[in-house]
């Protein structure tokens, strides 16, 4: 059973919320101008709500979290979760879950459950491969967002590593909890590249396939819809049906994606490729170039099955998410687009432990 500790400069507006937390496990209470650091940094769901902008605080929030032992939980809450800034000092702090204020108690109340879930399920889970990779995913979306703004090149290197990390987490099963933490992120942007990469690297690491081709696959995952750092948030997260012309720009990621990486360099080709052609399909009815049979790749067509899941399995406002029993018929109904091979391959990996009553409640506290 954890401890929450909730820090904040407003404690009067946590009144509700923290009423419905006390009822469920043992919660104290801390202002933050009045906070001296003092707390028992373990086992514990630690709830910032701190203005993230003064940089006092922040260094103030780094001195505290420097003394962070094992299974800390750390929820921030920002004004914006598409404010740079703010989330960037967020995950810079070691920030597993972002949320946007005002507090809302049945959302906390999801995610203490699911850190409650995640740590009784494993030793030191949250200190685990899966925590290393999952923060160094988060921490590249968000390095790699900022490079695209400024104009300057994707630094191939850090990319490499995040995509050791990724390969490492799943070659030591720990695929669920990756994915647990994965459907935590604020961003869902982010969290479907995320989402993606694990898939397509559970892929490669199930038919062992050659360290080239995992490669390939984690980092083609990483990098796949990076052409959306250059869209518009408000079409991004726009929960409705895009207009004839929000789709066209929506659809230019691909060629913008491709573009980054070739400005880049220092990109497999076939990396490359996948950022441009995951929307194509094998009846010449994708985009962008109406690519058709064999000119796709198998690994392309890999991703396309990935990215296709993924989003398919993924929150969609207040519609929720589909089963992944019936994510997978969606697949299987494709015949023509998809290669129905590798359709076959993939149902391992999109039916992995859907029967595990704790894989089944991870899954569903993590998307709400």
């Amino acid at each position: 059973m954890p401890t929450i500790a909730i820090i904040s400069e407003n404690l009067t507006a946590l009144i509700p919320a923290t009423k419905k937390l006390q009822a469920k496990w043992r919660t104290e209470l801390f202002t933050w101008d009045g906070f001296n650091g003092n707390l028992d940094l373990q086992d514990t769901v630690i709830i910032f709500d701190v203005n993230l902008h003064v940089r006092k605080n922040v260094e103030k929030l780094r001195a505290i979290l420097s003394r962070k032992k094992k299974n800390v939980f750390t929820i921030f809450y920002v004004s914006d979760p598409h404010n740079r800034s703010e989330v960037i000092h967020a995950n810079s702090l070691g920030a597993m879950v972002i949320l946007e204020r005002p507090v809302r108690a049945d959302v906390l109340i999801k995610k203490v459950y699911l850190f409650d879930l995640i740590k009784s399920s494993g030793p030191a889970l949250l200190q685990s491969k899966s925590a290393d990779a999952f923060n160094s995913m988060s921490d590249l979306m968000e390095t790699m967002k900022t490079q695209i703004k400024e104009n300057q090149r994707i630094d191939a290197k850090p990319v490499y590593r995040c995509g050791e990390k990724v390969i490492e987490s799943v070659k030591s099963d720990e695929i669920d909890a990756l994915l647990a933490a994965v459907r935590t992120h604020h961003s869902n942007t982010y969290r479907h590249s995320m989402t993606v990469t694990v898939l397509a690297t559970s892929f490669a690491a199930l038919y062992k396939m050659n360290a080239e081709d995992s490669m390939r696959l984690t980092v083609g995952g990483l990098l796949h819809d990076i052409g959306k750092s250059m869209i518009s948030p408000t079409i991004l997260n726009k929960t409705t049906k895009l207009n004839e012309i929000e789709t066209i720009i929506m659809r230019q990621h691909t060629v913008n994606g491709s573009n980054v990486l070739d400005t880049s360099r220092n990109f497999d080709r076939e990396i490359v490729n996948i950022a441009r052609h995951h929307h194509e399909f094998l009846d010449g009815t994708g985009y962008p170039d109406g690519l058709k049979g064999s000119e796709i790749s198998d690994i392309i067509r890999i991703m396309t099955i990935c990215d296709l899941f993924a989003a398919m399995t993924e929150p969609k406002g207040q519609k929720g998410t589909v089963k992944p029993k019936k994510a997978y018929q969606s697949l299987l109904d494709m015949r023509g687009k998809l290669d129905m091979d590798l359709v076959a391959a993939f149902r391992p990996i999109a039916l992995a432990k859907e029967d595990d009553p704790l894989s089944r409640k991870l899954r569903s506290i993590a998307a709400a």
